[in-house]
């Protein structure tokens, strides 16, 4: 089992504690201890045992011994189709839709078979899914439809995952000052649903492309050392200054504009930011967009 979160009276720590022992391994009568260097009220953790689906659990601290009861879980099977035939050795990934760090198990994955079916064990149940097909393992193949689903019996059957057409996701990225980009930038197109991505490489000329993103919401993250996105960019997030935030409804091809400056982040909670990026997810991803040029005035 490992660690991952200490509760005192009126705050809370996540991720990786100083003063927490980050692991535990329970003996033969599954009895194991945690400590924190300091004293705490709670400490929370995952535990997981091989054939049984993992646990996330808050555990007060003190001399009782705390019970986590674990169980198989669910079985999720389905089956990914390509033109009404069956497509073998694809990537499904599923993951739980609420991410809160109070009870997120992260991203399950798992390969169809020669029959292109899918099943997934030891799911934890009572929770919301998103099912779906990796970008990158289906390539040029087309791209799926994220497909919620809610788990909370022994079984789940989700039955065919088409395969459809994926979009393409295109663009330039320059810079205000006309200087040349460093090798090696990377472009990242994240998906908002899905726990799914896409990472690009410019070109010598700045410029990339990724296929087979499907229909929804995405950002859009480049970043340069000393630079960062221009306000010209219609879609830039206000929040996170090197990404961009929008749809993705049809191929897209964009001009991404950096200008130099660090890439600060504004610092608090802002209702007008965050009403911002709610309008942004609902827009079509873009970069700069250009006015088209005035036609010549006739002379009289």
């Amino acid at each position: 089992m490992s660690a991952r979160s200490v509760h005192f009276e009126k705050s809370a720590s996540y991720g990786r504690i100083d003063g927490l022992e980050p692991y535990a391994v329970s003996d033969s009568k599954g009895a194991f201890r945690i400590c924190h260097g300091k004293p705490v009220l709670r400490i929370g953790v995952h535990v997981s045992a091989p054939g049984l689906a993992p646990k996330i659990a808050e555990l007060q601290t003190g001399g009782e011994v705390r019970e986590v009861r674990l169980d198989a879980g669910a079985t999720v099977t389905g089956r990914l189709l390509l033109d009404g035939k069956a497509l073998p050795k694809v990537t499904i990934g599923l993951v739980q839709t609420n991410r809160g760090t109070d009870a997120f198990y992260g991203e399950m994955t798992i390969a169809t078979d020669e029959k292109g079916r899918f099943t997934f064990r030891n799911v934890p149940r009572g929770f919301g899914y998103v099912l779906y097909g990796k970008m990158n393992s289906l390539g040029d193949l087309g791209a799926t439809q994220p497909q919620g689903l809610r788990v909370d019996g022994a079984t789940a059957d989700v039955g065919d995952l088409p395969v459809g057409s994926g979009h393409r996701v295109a663009g330039h990225v320059v810079t205000t000052d006309a200087a040349r980009l460093p090798e090696g930038v990377r472009v990242l197109v994240s998906a908002d649903v899905a726990w799914d991505s896409q990472l690009a490489i410019l070109d010598k000329n700045g410029r990339f492309s990724i296929s087979g993103v499907p229909a929804g919401q995405y950002s859009l993250t480049v970043r340069v050392p000393g630079y960062r996105l221009s306000a010209r960019n219609v879609s830039r997030k206000p929040s996170w200054p090197s990404s961009l935030e929008g749809r993705v409804d049809g191929d897209r091809d964009l001009k991404i504009e950096l200008e130099p400056g660090a890439m600060e982040r504004p610092g608090g909670f802002s209702r007008e930011r965050w009403k911002l990026e709610q309008q942004l997810k609902k827009e079509p991803l873009r970069g700069v967009v250009e006015k088209p040029a005035s036609p010549p005035t006739k002379k009289k």
